[in-house]
């Protein structure tokens, strides 16, 4: 019969003294290996993490709201994933591993999307109406000279 850690519930081979996963001696009896236990804390994380990638998806619609809430997702995604590896005997959980990766994911994606949200806010009063095509060509007129507006005129048809 194989040994298992007491503490992590890893297999030891047989001239192993210490865990290699996480140092604790060797049992003197051959045990079965340690129950994991449920971890709320993972459960939480993978779906604070799910909330926080699936926001990503949304921010066309409402960039503010979708970057905030993916933000803050993400953040306690990652948190708890991180708090959750003290429930499981010092091991990330599967369901921890994978909470940390969509918390990062979505954390980063929301970052990047607000980031653009908010310089599109505060350029939006200096960008022309891409709806309308007399507006475009004035604005071009004004900013890149005539040239710029004739080409502009060649393809003003598009808008109609």
């Amino acid at each position: 019969m194989m040994v298992y850690c007491a503490q992590c519930g890893r297999k030891m081979k047989s001239k192993e003294k210490f865990c290699c996963n996480c140092g604790a001696p060797r049992p003197m009896t051959e045990e079965t290996p340690v129950e994991r236990v449920f971890s709320w804390k993972a459960t939480l994380a993978l779906i604070l993490g799910i909330v926080s990638f699936v926001s990503t998806f949304f921010g066309s619609l409402w960039p503010i709201a979708m970057g905030v809430l993916g933000i803050v997702s993400g953040i306690a995604a990652i948190v708890f994933a991180i708090l959750s590896k003290k429930e499981t005997h010092r091991r990330l959980s599967t369901m921890a591993f994978f909470a940390l990766i969509l918390g990062i994911l979505g954390l980063c994606i929301s970052l990047i999307s607000l980031m653009f949200a908010i310089v599109y806010m505060l350029m939006a009063p200096f960008l022309p109406d891409l709806t309308d095509a007399t507006e475009i060509y004035f604005w071009l007129y004004e900013n890149y000279g005539e040239e710029a507006a004739e080409f502009f005129e060649e393809f003003m048809f598009l808008w109609e």
